[in-house]
């Protein structure tokens, strides 16, 4: 489940604003309820008693949160507000957050790989390691989107070695997420696990819930991956619910997706049929939004071991030829199946 982090430090706290940014922020790493969040930071774009760095603050924060969502008209919302209240051009660093996750979202990979890069530039300049880290790992996401892996690689190494160095947990848990993901999406394996195993050494200290529920769904797409079904099923067991609070679109198709691979040993039981209708729909919510091709991987896997081999068929070459959102190599999961 790719997400955005937001770049904090230009809070204006000399005028109170309706509600305290930094507060959003906070509930946007801790709670599930992105819905309710996205209201509450679209409520201080719009107050005029706010000041303008908290307005603006807040506006990022609305255009990560509709991203979480797949919301494309509340993304459009929130992004017209933010170039409304940056178009004198006074918060390039704003800016550049704005249109890389915005770009990113809505498939301008050219636009969102130059925010990416003015973002690394201007926060290198500013010199603050929490704001770079953070920085290095949205820029990595863009990259990611556009199959150049090998740049996005250096951009979350990069993240990981200054959170690290600093302290930073949370940011440093979503850079290993991020690298341990992009390994299992290329087959390597053992660099997934060194990845994952890092993540779980301070998931612990992390504030980022999503980050650490990201570790559990890798964790487990790892072991599937390894051909260790009953580790995988006695690991999804025991931390499943981390993840399944989780009510963003794309992480709830992460969860079904895990579900149903699960059940892939056992075709004959009765609750596959209804798991993998739940899959499909929850692809069709999300698929524009990319990060599908395990879900894709494991629905195809499924309707095959139903001997629905023609739609298993035909469901993957429709999503490669014109509903996959990433330009790059499709990831080990869908090769196999193709």
């Amino acid at each position: 489940d790719e997400y955005f982090l937001l770049i904090s430090g230009s809070v204006d706290d000399s005028h109170p604003p309706s509600e305290d940014l930094y507060s959003l922020e906070a509930l946007a790493r801790t709670d599930w309820d992105h819905a309710s969040l996205y209201v509450r930071a679209m409520t201080l774009v719009r107050d005029d008693k706010a000041s303008s760095p908290n307005r603006i603050g807040a506006a990022n924060l609305a255009i990560m949160l509709a991203d979480s969502l797949c919301a494309v008209d509340s993304l459009t919302d929130a992004f017209r507000e933010h170039a409304l209240l940056t178009r004198d051009g006074g918060d390039p660093l704003s800016v550049a957050l704005a249109e890389l996750m915005f770009f990113t979202a809505t498939e301008d990979l050219t636009v969102a790989q130059k925010a990416a890069d003015t973002l690394v530039a201007l926060t290198r300049k500013e010199g603050s390691p929490h704001a770079l880290s953070r920085a290095l790992r949205n820029a990595g996401a863009a990259y990611r989107f556009s199959g150049d892996f090998h740049r996005a690689h250096a951009l979350l190494r990069e993240s990981n070695a200054i959170a690290e160095r600093h302290g930073l947990d949370s940011v440093r848990c979503t850079a290993l997420a991020a690298l341990a993901s992009s390994a299992l999406d290329q087959g390597h394996f053992s660099d997934a696990v060194k990845w994952l195993d890092e993540a779980d050494s301070v998931a612990a200290s992390a504030d980022d819930q999503h980050a650490k529920a990201d570790t559990v769904v890798l964790r487990v797409r790892s072991l599937l991956a390894e051909g260790r079904l009953a580790d995988a099923n006695a690991r999804w067991t025991s931390l499943s619910h981390l993840v399944s609070p989780r009510n963003s679109p794309r992480a709830r198709t992460d969860f079904l997706a895990i579900d149903v691979a699960l059940e892939l040993d056992r075709p004959e039981s009765d609750t596959l049929r209804g798991k993998l209708n739940e899959l499909a729909a929850a692809i069709s919510s999300t698929i524009a939004w990319g990060c599908q091709d395990f879900a894709v991987a494991v629905r195809c896997r499924a309707l095959t071991a139903l001997g629905e081999y023609t739609e298993a068929q035909a469901l993957v070459t429709s999503y490669i030829s014109s509903e996959r959102r990433e330009t790059g190599p499709v990831s080990w999961d869908l090769a196999r199946v193709l």
